[in-house]
């Protein structure tokens, strides 16, 4: 259900990016989506999955998956925005990956320490 939880926050925030009008908040939603709402996303059900034994191996896959969301929330939102916009191809952010990652790690990393 945790990583159900972060799919359904994930699919929301590229939702609201792409229906509402942003034209003059794109710093607002920058900030809480990507600084805000998908790191205290991934904070908690890292924790969440951390605690959990019967996630036993399976659960440090979920990191990189947690890091793989937090690169394709930008790439699905400003990149492709980009992309539209300038008619080129963008790439994706690794250092986008590796941050999302370390959210996930370090969280779930203190969880199965307690």
């Amino acid at each position: 259900m945790p990583v159900l939880a972060h799919l359904i926050v994930w699919a929301i925030l590229i939702l609201i990016f792409w229906v509402t009008p942003l034209y003059d908040d794109g710093i607002g939603y920058s900030v809480l989506a990507l600084y805000v709402v998908m790191p205290v996303s991934t904070i908690i059900t890292s924790l969440l999955i951390g605690r959990n034994e019967e996630w036993k191996r399976k659960k440090w896959a979920i990191c990189v998956l947690y890091g793989a969301l937090f690169m394709l929330l930008e790439y699905f939102t400003f990149s492709l925005a980009n992309m539209f916009a300038a008619s080129r191809l963008n790439a994706p952010e690794p250092i986008l990956l590796m941050i999302g990652f370390a959210f996930s790690i370090v969280a779930m990393g203190i969880a199965a320490l307690t």
